[in-house]
């Protein structure tokens, strides 16, 4: 049995995290760090901005922001840490005044998650990975929006500001 945090999301949702027993079914939301889908959850532990050439982005003509995560698999399904943070998050850097500038998926920041980043997920596992994004500039904050799937609607946003 573990204890359940709740959160309140940017909409008002509420959403709780973690497992016990007759427990209530979480509610989907994005807020604090932590997305809540009816299949998993994601939690954002760490962020960054890596230049061309530093580690992380050895191979790489542009500085990235790149963000570490753990994906836990709270139903059951079918689910790698990669597909689950692809699927349901974009990032933007509002830096063009005529057209949103979602941002490209980038080289994988961290070599330790090569081998890991399609790993099946068990239910109740959690698995850590990283996703990075290209940026278009070294100034405006990112927002991460999340959806319940690449169409459906949004969960939340939260803005990184670049360090």
């Amino acid at each position: 049995t573990f204890d359940i945090v709740a959160m309140e999301a940017s909409n008002g949702a509420k959403a709780s995290i973690g497992t016990t027993e007759n427990a209530p079914e979480a509610e989907v939301g994005f807020a604090n760090n932590i997305l809540v889908t009816d299949s998993y959850t994601i939690e954002i532990t760490d962020y960054r901005v890596i230049l061309a050439g530093e580690a992380g982005n050895e191979y790489g003509s542009a500085p990235v922001i790149a963000f570490w995560y753990t994906t836990t698999n709270t139903s059951g399904k079918e689910i790698d840490p990669m597909s689950a943070w692809i699927y349901v998050m974009s990032a933007v850097q509002d830096n063009d005044p005529n057209a949103v500038n979602e941002l490209s998926v980038a080289m994988l920041p961290d070599s330790r998650f090569t081998e890991t980043q399609m790993q099946k997920i068990k239910a109740g596992g959690s698995v850590e990975c990283a996703m990075a994004y290209e940026l278009t500039d070294t100034e405006t904050e990112v927002t991460l929006t999340a959806k319940s799937s690449l169409f459906g609607p949004e969960l939340g946003s939260q803005t990184f500001p670049i360090q």
